[in-house]
């Protein structure tokens, strides 16, 4: 079961995460893992944060140091919008 959050465009929805850069973003790369009946809307970071993750093969202390990661809170319907203006490569 999802957390819910209340999203000022929404209202009630699911929570989920990305990182700060793709807040607003268009025409990125936009990384995460496939989307799971678990966990339709998996995290999700940018390339700068993905060099990162692939330097540490994980997201662990370092990487996430490293690749100064903010996570931010969307719910799933701005997290759907954003992620539909950007490049998404499944990881």
């Amino acid at each position: 079961m999802n957390n819910k959050v209340t999203c000022e465009n929404h209202g009630e929805a699911n929570e989920t995460f990305v990182c700060e850069h793709l807040v607003g973003a268009s025409g990125v790369n936009w990384y995460s893992a496939k989307p799971i009946e678990d966990d339709p809307w998996p995290s999700a970071w940018c390339e700068k944060c993905q060099e990162s993750f692939k330097k540490e093969g994980e997201w662990n202390e370092k990487s996430e140091n490293d690749a100064n990661l903010k996570a931010k809170l969307l719910c799933n319907h701005c997290y759907e919008e954003t992620k539909n203006q950007c490049k998404v490569i499944i990881v």
